[in-house]
């Protein structure tokens, strides 16, 4: 929590060079629906959603043994006064080996065998997940808590 916050202290600092944050969830078997949700959604720096509604609630941690932390988001060079074109995307590590540095864990996941998904959000959401009927991000109401099987077929499945 400390070096998050001291992050973001840093971060609005230097708001001249930084447009917002991006969340990073671990890329493996054992992240929660909260962090999987807000895999690669990206927040201004007063902790505002960017093209999604999902709270920031703080950033992270988001839970106890939450591994969960922030990326800056820096303004493009154009935005900056320079002509010329972004770098590429770099990489980052998950469970299964290196992978592109802006993957989502919604792409991490389509990635994997069809068990790897049952497992990690049940067969029922995995399901409705696979259907396309919700997105990870639905697996969260409005707080940012997580939603039983019921509760998403009650909303998602007319």
């Amino acid at each position: 929590t400390i070096a998050n916050e001291a992050s973001l202290a840093v971060y609005r600092a230097n708001s001249d060079v930084i447009a917002g944050v991006v969340w990073l969830s671990t890329l493996d078997g054992r992240t929660t629906d909260i962090c999987m949700a807000r895999s690669g959604k990206q927040y201004t720096l007063e902790g505002e959603p960017v093209g999604h509604s999902i709270p920031f609630n703080g950033g992270p941690p988001a839970h106890w043994q939450c591994r969960s932390s922030l990326s800056v988001k820096t303004k493009t060079f154009r935005e900056l006064g320079i002509d010329q074109d972004e770098l590429p995307v770099g990489t980052r590590a998950s469970q299964f080996g290196t992978v592109p540095a802006d993957l989502t864990f919604d792409d991490f996941l389509k990635r994997q065998p069809e068990g790897f998904a049952d497992e990690m959000l049940g067969k029922g959401r995995a399901e409705l997940w696979r259907k396309g009927t919700i997105t990870l991000s639905q697996l969260l109401d409005q707080r940012g808590n997580p939603l039983t099987l019921q509760q998403l077929r009650a909303r998602y499945q007319n």
